[in-house]
């Protein structure tokens, strides 16, 4: 996944060592496992997680630059979306409602009916507005739960 361009989607992320990898556990435990992409060498000094060696890692969160869940929102024209990531420069949405003022209906829209009322929308990223990231410090919560 690397720390050059956001994802744009939902999950837990850690930064080892300069380094971002989408991240399972919680802040109670006393450790983590980070992902390894295909392809990517594995991080150093950290010990292969026995459920799946070659692509997860365990690490002690006070080893980590960061970790934190992350989710992002954005407007495509007046339309509010819950983002579920990009993919090949165009990103995807579950829909949330229109914008307060905002004018259109939601059948006329090019939105795909997935349920009795919701509608997911995929668009060029360069179309998109907004886009917003509402983020939780787990390690601060790790810290906290962890303090002597």
């Amino acid at each position: 996944m690397g720390s050059e361009l956001p994802h744009y989607g939902v999950g837990k992320f850690a930064v080892y060592k300069g380094k971002t990898y989408r991240a399972y556990g919680n802040p109670s435990a006393a450790d983590i496992a980070i992902r390894v992409a295909e392809g990517e060498p594995a991080p150093t000094g950290l010990a292969p997680d026995p459920k799946e060696p070659e692509r997860l890692y365990r690490v002690s969160p006070e080893q980590l630059d960061s970790w934190y869940s992350s989710s992002w929102t954005f407007r495509w024209k007046d339309w509010l979306f819950s983002s579920y990531g990009v993919h090949d420069g165009k990103i995807s949405g579950l829909c949330l409602g229109l914008r307060r003022g905002g004018t259109g209906s939601i059948d006329a829209a090019p939105f795909q009916r997935v349920g009795a009322t919701e509608y997911e929308g995929t668009f060029s990223i360069d179309e998109v507005a907004d886009l917003t990231e509402e983020r939780s410090d787990l390690l601060e919560e790790w810290k906290a739960r962890h303090r002597d």
